[in-house]
C-alpha cells in the first residue's frame, strides 16, 4: 500500500460532475460570473482565453476562470490523464501537476475487464483465435502484464513482468491489453481511484 498520506489524498476524488461547489457558488454569484453545465476537455481550452487556473488540494478540484466570465469546475475524473495531450496549456499542465498523481498498489475493489473473469477470458479467446498463426509462430505462453487504470477505465504504462517470454509472446500480450476496452476503475471507501493491475494473458 501507499504511505498513509498519500492514500488519504487519493480517496477525495470525486464523481464526475458539471456543476459547482457550494464553497465557490456564493463567491460566484457576487462577482456576476456564471459556471457552464457541461466540461469542456481541459487540452481544449485555449490558453489565450484562459484567465487564471486555481488547485484545491483539499477536494482534489481545478477551477479555470476564462475572460468572458465563464467558470469551468473539474474534479478528479475530470483532469484525470488531461496533462498528457500536447494541446493542454502548460498553466493547466502544472495546476495538475501541483494536485499530484496518485495510484494505488492496491485497493478494496481492483480494477476489472467489464464483465468480469468470464468476460476477459472471451475476450482472450476472440484475441487468440483473431491472432492464430501469429500465436503459432510465437509459441504458447502466459505472459504477466501490468498496467494502470485510470478513472475512466484507459490504460496506461502497459508492460510485461519479467518472465520466460520471447519478443513475439511478449508483444501479443501487450497488443491484447491495448485493444481491450476500458476497465472498470478500482474503488476505496467509495471513490473511483487510479491504480496498478497486473493480469495473466494467455496466448494459445
Amino acid at each position: 500500500m501507499l504511505l498513509p498520506l498519500l492514500f488519504s489524498l487519493a480517496i477525495i476524488s470525486a464523481p464526475p460532475i458539471a456543476v459547482p461547489a457550494n464553497l465557490i457558488q456564493g463567491q460566484l454569484a457576487a462577482t456576476g460570473q456564471s459556471i457552464q453545465d457541461s466540461l469542456p476537455a481541459l487540452h481544449t481550452l485555449r490558453d489565450e482565453d484562459i484567465a487564471s487556473v486555481t488547485s484545491r488540494h483539499e477536494d482534489q478540484t481545478l477551477t479555470v476562470n476564462m475572460k468572458n466570465g465563464t467558470v469551468y469546475l473539474y474534479h478528479h475524473i475530470d483532469w484525470d490523464l488531461e496533462d498528457t495531450y500536447p494541446t493542454t496549456p502548460e498553466r493547466i499542465k502544472a495546476a495538475v501537476d501541483d494536485l499530484g498523481h496518485i495510484t494505488f498498489t492496491k485497493a478494496e475493489h481492483m480494477p476489472e475487464f467489464p464483465g468480469g473473469d468470464s468476460a476477459w477470458q472471451k475476450y482472450l479467446d476472440t484475441f487468440c483465435t483473431a491472432h492464430k498463426k501469429d500465436i503459432h509462430k510465437a509459441g504458447p505462453a502466459d505472459v504477466m502484464v501490468q498496467f494502470t487504470v485510470h478513472l475512466k477505465g484507459q490504460l496506461t504504462y502497459i508492460e510485461p513482468i519479467s518472465g520466460p517470454y520471447n519478443a513475439k509472446q511478449t508483444a501479443l500480450a501487450l497488443q491484447a491489453i491495448r485493444e481491450s476496452q476500458p476497465w472498470t476503475p478500482a474503488t476505496q471507501n467509495g471513490h473511483l481511484v487510479v491504480c496498478f493491475q497486473k493480469v495473466k494473458v494467455t496466448l494459445q
